[in-house]
């Protein structure tokens, strides 16, 4: 999003007009929540504010623009508007005062703009270019920008343990991909084998609640991801205490559907990166606060058959179930929407009737050679 803050009729491609002409006001800005907003132009309209109010505008301005985001002021320079010829230096200093709007309150030269905008917490000030498509390119204009600096993170310590349940036989690209991130981060991790998943989860958890972990990270196997992207999910972890758990993107094999259900949705909007709440999720890269865990009654796994007593499509799977029991307590689980992370499957790669070379799933190949 890009505001043209003061814009009269011009229209700037890609910029949203704010004037009181479309009924708008350049201050303050209630519409726009903090943070939002890319950048911001405001040519020749700080001039219009008093004294006392330049610094509320200027605040506010930066209160809704992004960090990392740009401000870009035009005023006219009071040094460059008295050299103007007759009448137009008054112009250019009090306004045309042809109606309330068209007055000037306030003169800038260069170092008193540039203090207004440090004061209002900018930084990486500098002149621009003006690109001729405002009132930013009238030659009396003094032309600054500022960027809003990107804070930096507190540190949080965190003492973290990787759990998972693996099988006799396994996927070898999972096993480099976790000695080559979890070493990066210097977290440990603790394998256990048998032929019950649950039964495996649980006691990892047990363990790690015991050697007074503060986060466990489940993985699963058959899943692939970053270092950029573990580091990604710790810091969303830390910024929210309200995260009792935090889970990637993650594809079903076969399938274009995602391993996570939101209760009484089927769909889910991905508007920015910020972590969505859903019912249930997966166990491939998940972060899980042992707090969390500790509130749960035990057993945390468990397969339950349907109301038939088989295991059919109304069973409740152990990982399921976890996370049932998790939200009832009064936990919630969220999903990192813009982290997606591998789920490795088995490919068969064979030569077709042209002697093309074919990529599909055993099942599928399976098919396909039964009508053959």
């Amino acid at each position: 999003m890009k505001l043209n803050i003061g814009s009269g009729p011009v229209q700037i491609p890609g910029f949203e007009n704010i004037d009181r002409m479309y009924g708008t006001e350049a201050f303050p800005l209630p519409e726009f929540s903090d943070n939002s907003v890319d950048e911001i132009r405001a040519s020749h309209v700080l001039e219009h504010f008093s004294y006392r109010d330049v610094s509320k505008a200027l605040a506010e301005w930066v209160r809704v623009l992004k960090p990392g985001g740009r401000l870009r002021i035009a005023v006219p320079d009071m040094y460059k508007a008295l050299q103007l010829p007759g009448e137009q230096r008054f112009f250019a200093l009090m306004g045309g005062q042809t109606d309330e709007n068209d007055f000037h309150k306030s003169a800038f030269d260069e170092e008193r703009l540039a203090a207004h905008m440090n004061n209002a917490g900018l930084s990486e000030i500098k002149p621009w270019k003006t690109d001729g498509l405002d009132t930013s390119s009238h030659p009396c204009s003094l032309n600054l920008e500022g960027v809003k600096p990107i804070q930096k993170e507190k540190s949080v310590s965190v003492k973290i343990k990787a759990v998972m349940s693996i099988p006799r036989l396994g996927f070898n690209d999972t096993w480099g991909c976790v000695h080559d991130v979890l070493a990066a981060f210097k977290i440990p991790v603790a394998s256990y084998m048998g032929a019950f998943w649950g039964q495996c989860m649980q006691k990892a958890m047990v363990e790690a609640i015991e050697q007074e972990v503060d986060w466990v990270l489940t993985l699963d196997y058959d899943s692939l991801f970053t270092k950029s992207q573990l580091q990604f999910m710790m810091q969303m972890m830390a910024r929210d205490p309200e995260i009792g758990a935090l889970a990637p993107l993650q594809m079903k094999r076969g399938s274009a559907v995602p391993l996570h259900t939101i209760e009484g949705q089927t769909r889910m909007e991905i508007n920015s990166d910020a972590p969505v709440e859903v019912s249930t999720a997966h166990f491939g890269l998940t972060l899980i606060r042992t707090e969390a865990i500790k509130k749960m009654p035990k057993p945390w796994f468990q397969c339950v058959p349907g109301p038939s007593g088989d295991y059919d499509d109304e069973r409740l799977d152990g990982d399921i179930y976890f996370w049932k029991k998790f939200r009832e307590v009064g936990n919630k689980v969220f999903v990192a929407p813009t982290v997606s992370v591998g789920h490795l499957e088995t490919m068969v790669a064979w030569f077709d009737e042209n002697c093309e070379p074919q990529y599909i799933t055993p099942k599928a190949w399976r098919e396909k050679m039964q009508t053959c």
